[in-house]
């Protein structure tokens, strides 16, 4: 199924998918980003970074992997049990560029933090990992 994970209506479709096919749904891969070849051009002096640039950096590197947890967490609650797993990487080490694809990716390793802690000691969320 093809999905812009953006778009909280085509999440919420892929999702249902997923539980109608599967019956339930304990696994989320967050393995969604934009590539460093996407930003290098535009993402190296944040004085002269089009703002377009910053929010496409965070639609797909952060508000995705939000928009999958937010319609997944209650499908592995109902299932009693589920793990996230965040592919993340770049944002962890800061640098002089890509100030925005560095942003997007600390802000998602935090983001996982929070469910984890809202949802760690619940029966339906158990774990997250996000290998840098």
């Amino acid at each position: 199924m093809a999905v812009d994970h953006t778009q909280e209506d085509e999440v919420q479709r892929m999702v249902a998918m997923a539980v109608g096919h599967c019956r339930s749904l304990n696994i989320l891969v967050n393995n969604v980003a934009g590539t460093h070849r996407e930003f290098q051009a535009t993402d190296r002096d944040i004085v002269t970074m089009p703002v377009e640039v910053w929010d496409r950096a965070m639609a797909t590197n952060l508000r995705s992997p939000m928009l999958t947890c937010k319609h997944t967490v209650p499908k592995m609650i109902a299932a009693g049990c589920g793990s996230i797993v965040d592919i993340s990487s770049g944002g962890h080490g800061g640098g002089a560029a890509l100030a925005a694809y560095a942003g997007s990716k600390i802000g998602q390793h935090r983001l996982t933090m929070a469910i984890v802690t809202a949802y760690g000691t619940h029966r339906g969320c158990r774990n997250a990992m996000s290998p840098r």
